[in-house]
């Protein structure tokens, strides 16, 4: 909120980040105790988290989605999967260090949280952030899998854009 006023009022919100970003930083720190509840957050709110330091949450996400930690990157997994569109940036990070693919083979995460992770793929592959060029494509690493419920739900994501198709559209 501090933010949110400091933006309207001066256009930025550098100044009221520089008091809370050691609060932040505290607080990621703390996960690596086993506390995760920060982690989540962050992932739950990313919209906000980004408006606040996407410097701070970009710098950051190897911390958050920390492959040693295997509870934190649970926490910070399924945080994520609330997110109703996916953000180039973050997307392309979790697409290259394979946090997806780790994520629809995890036993302990849902069919929910798997199925926003095929929908996040299917936004990113019309929105064109979803390349071959870094990375494999993770619609085309869903399709190579070929695990009946993952392509059933991709075809859905697909299908459910029915609405917004156009020429651009039909050729992918």
């Amino acid at each position: 909120r501090f933010c949110r006023l400091e933006q309207k009022l001066e256009n930025t919100h550098i100044r009221t980040w520089t008091k809370y970003e050691d609060i932040f930083n505290t607080e990621l720190t703390r996960s690596l105790k086993g506390e995760c509840e920060f982690i989540t957050l962050v992932m739950l709110y990313l919209p906000n988290f980004l408006f606040i330091s996407k410097e701070w949450v970009t710098i950051n996400l190897a911390n958050i989605f920390n492959s040693n930690n295997y509870i934190a990157w649970l926490c910070a997994m399924q945080g994520y999967a609330y997110s109703s569109s996916p953000f180039e940036d973050i997307y392309k990070f979790l697409a290259t260090e394979k946090h997806f693919l780790k994520a629809l083979d995890d036993n302990n995460l849902s069919e929910q949280v798997k199925q926003s992770i095929i929908n996040h793929a299917a936004i990113a592959y019309l929105n064109d952030f979803d390349t071959n060029v870094d990375y494999p494509s993770l619609v085309n690493e869903i399709i190579s899998r070929n695990i009946h419920i993952e392509l059933s739900h991709l075809i859905w994501c697909f299908w459910a854009k029915r609405d917004e198709i156009n020429d651009y559209i039909i050729t992918k």
